[in-house]
């Protein structure tokens, strides 16, 4: 399954406020998908959206 990252960079910044640097360092980490990607950041507390 591959990750559409710009899209993925708008979802995360609209959602958590978070920065785009935030968002390739953790792409960097592994190729996650988009549920990965969305309880990576929830479990780093990057704005506590995550239901």
């Amino acid at each position: 399954m591959s990750v559409n990252t710009q899209k993925i960079e708008n979802i995360f910044t609209q959602i958590f406020k978070i920065s785009k640097k935030e968002i390739f360092s953790i792409e960097k980490i592994g190729g996650m998908t988009n549920q990965n990607y969305l309880v990576k950041i929830a479990k780093m507390g990057g704005g506590g959206g995550y239901k």
